[in-house]
């Protein structure tokens, strides 16, 4: 018996990634612009405190501007979801392929003042964290101390709104998960 999975591919959103991408590349310029006015200023004026800060903002944003021109060129699917699991291809999670058997639950968090994003919460929250490597394992490892999972998924580079995300995976749980 050969049943037809149900695939649910959804893209990396181009106009919210021209967006972000965008506002980085105003505030590098902006960061950028500022530090030079700090290196002109006299030099009895202690400057060390301002060039450590706006070299540490350009750095930031320059990786923000450098990761936003990446997601315009990405050709793959953000997230890929069917009957046996999920394929997360977006933040420090990505490349991770979590089957449904392996989700204990789901929950919404929604911070004071940030995005909403879903927690899932897994049998084996060791076992992701090794499969990961280098700042990404790291990124996990702090996700799993402070919400105790390593696994989280915004809809902020994905072509989909956040209900419709939840929606989607609380369906697909209910039908093949815990």
């Amino acid at each position: 018996m050969n049943k037809k999975q149900e695939e649910i591919r959804i893209k990396l959103s181009k106009r919210k990634s021209i967006l972000m991408t965008t506002i980085a590349i105003g505030f590098l310029i902006i960061c950028s612009l500022t530090f030079f006015t700090i290196l002109k200023l006299p030099y009895n004026f202690n400057r060390t405190f301002l060039i450590i800060c706006f070299s540490f903002l350009i750095l930031t944003f320059g990786f923000a501007s450098f990761t936003g021109i990446t997601k315009l060129f990405d050709k793959n699917y953000g997230l890929i979801i069917n009957d046996n699991g999920i394929q997360i291809n977006i933040g420090p999670n990505s490349g991770t392929f979590i089957q449904w058997k392996e989700i204990e639950s789901f929950k919404i968090h929604n911070q004071i003042k940030g995005g909403k994003f879903i927690l899932l919460f897994v049998k084996n929250p060791e076992e992701i964290i090794q499969k990961t490597k280098g700042l990404n394992r790291l990124l996990i490892r702090i996700n799993n101390i402070s919400h105790k999972t390593p696994l989280s998924l915004m809809s902020t580079w994905l072509d989909c709104n956040f209900e419709k995300l939840v929606m989607i995976i609380d369906n697909k749980l209910k039908k093949n998960g815990a």
